[in-house]
């Protein structure tokens, strides 16, 4: 982490627009660790994978579940 906060420190002390402007300030301004990854080449990519999940991975069908009920009728 950048901030040199910790966890419950975030929690406590952090809320939305104070989150806004360090990002606003770490992109114009990005931490040490960030700007040695890009000068190395090593930044990761800025999307997480999608991951799809098999839909028939041992999953009950949520229409027959429902069914099971007669509320759901």
């Amino acid at each position: 982490m950048a901030t040199g906060d910790t966890w419950d420190q975030i929690e406590n002390d952090w809320d939305i627009p104070r989150l806004r402007a360090m990002n606003k300030y770490w992109k114009r301004y990005p931490p040490l660790h960030i700007l040695v990854q890009a000068f190395l080449g090593e930044l990761p990519d800025s999307k997480p994978p999608i991951v799809v999940e098999d839909q028939d991975a041992g999953q009950p069908d949520l229409l027959d579940t429902l069914q099971a009920f007669p509320q759901a009728r």
